[in-house]
């Protein structure tokens, strides 16, 4: 008995703890350690091309690393690789979730390369120029498309190239993470692996405040009506444009980047408004829902209507939420009711209700003549 007893012990422990673990696991499996701006570009195959996915803000937890963040944000069903996510993780091929027309820079067709006696474009494979190749939505763009050997996929973290695999690189809060498809072994975005002793043929400027201004829009719970606004509108496609131009400028990254900012905080001051009016004009509407007009004193009534429409006015006005905040929303609490008499003279004829008016000594008289005239009848 004492060994059965104390297996009970043991078991009810066992469960005790599993179910702590797994609560704590469910807990932290719904508070991520922070965010990653995360975006796919393809910008030397052209404008065109450019973004192919995001950019958007993509959760990672405790634990997770690149490889891990790279999956939440394309979906194992968009992306070919090597290895797995915890080890040796190679990003080879891109699903293309749209059309697009090849023009691969002039700037970089044109660059000299220290290995040939020529320009770059002696190495694309001409089976795969004049605008031919992946450029169709479902294929996937993958490395050795357009220069075989040499092209394929690459990773930026912060504007910086990785000196480790993503299976071995964590992220952190605020990074801003771009897969960029090279045709030259990164020489064309901003490295000189394969040129050096030379430099490479393309340095991009930093697109990481541009990047993560986008991502904020794209993954904002109110993207719909920020979009809705003709100047975040505005702002969110001209800075598309320019994460999709491989050579864009700094100044104008930057300026695009505060542009966008500037345009969402104020159409989020503008929906933060508007919600806050909706919900003030809604407590105001409901001061008199369910009452009934003929049940209080005229006067009262009229009071509380001019309450009313003082109140909805002062909110109609407001320019800011503190605003809106500070109108105080009349009561009922001034309204009189009317008198059981008043009620039932309401519900009377209107010559009978007059009638009723009248001095009490003509109604008395009245009264004798009415039923003097029944009895003598009767």
């Amino acid at each position: 008995m004492k060994t059965k007893r104390f297996l009970s012990i043991l078991l009810a422990l066992c469960l005790t703890v599993g179910m702590a673990v797994a609560a704590g696991v469910s807990v932290h499996a719904v508070e991520p350690l922070g965010y990653v701006a995360m975006s796919v570009d393809a910008d030397v195959l052209g404008t065109d091309a450019g973004v192919l996915y995001g950019p958007a803000l993509v959760p990672f937890y405790a634990g997770e690393n690149y490889a891990a963040v790279t999956d939440r944000f394309l979906g194992s069903a968009n992306y070919q690789a090597m290895g797995t996510l915890a080890l040796g993780f190679d990003l080879k091929g891109v699903k293309l979730p749209r059309d697009f027309t090849l023009a691969i820079p002039d700037a970089l067709l044109d660059a000299e390369d220290p290995w040939l006696d020529d320009s770059f474009s002696e190495w694309l494979d001409p089976m795969m120029g004049g605008g031919s190749g992946h450029t169709h939505a479902g294929e996937f763009l993958a490395a050795n498309d357009f220069t075989p050997s040499m092209s394929g996929w690459m990773i930026t973290v912060n504007h910086e190239f990785l000196s480790v695999g993503v299976s071995d690189a964590e992220p952190e809060d605020g990074d801003v993470a771009r897969w960029q498809f090279t045709l030259c072994w990164g020489s064309d975005i901003g490295t000189d692996w394969w040129t050096y002793p030379d430099p490479g043929f393309i340095y991009p400027d930093d697109m990481g405040v541009l990047t993560t201004a986008v991502a904020k829009v794209n993954s904002a719970a109110n993207k719909a009506q920020l979009l809705a606004d003709a100047a975040v509108l505005a702002a969110y496609n001209d800075g598309m444009d320019i994460l999709s131009d491989l050579l864009a400028e700094q100044a104008d990254i930057n300026s695009a980047a505060a542009a966008l900012d500037s345009a969402v905080a104020a159409a989020n001051a503008a929906i933060a408004l508007a919600e806050a009016k909706t919900a003030k004009l809604a407590a105001i509407d409901a001061v008199t829902a369910g009452l009934n007009e003929a049940d209080y004193t005229p006067e009262s009534w009229a009071a509380l209507q001019d309450a009313l429409t003082a109140a909805r006015t002062a909110v109609n006005t407001a320019g800011t939420v503190t605003a809106v905040n500070a109108v105080v929303v009349p009561t009922a609490s001034v309204l009189e009711e009317i008198s059981t008499l008043q009620k039932w003279q309401a519900k009377l004829p209107g010559w009978m209700s007059g009638v009723i008016q009248w001095p009490a000594w003509i109604q008395w008289i009245i009264m004798i003549v009415f039923f003097g005239w029944i009895w003598w009848l009767f």
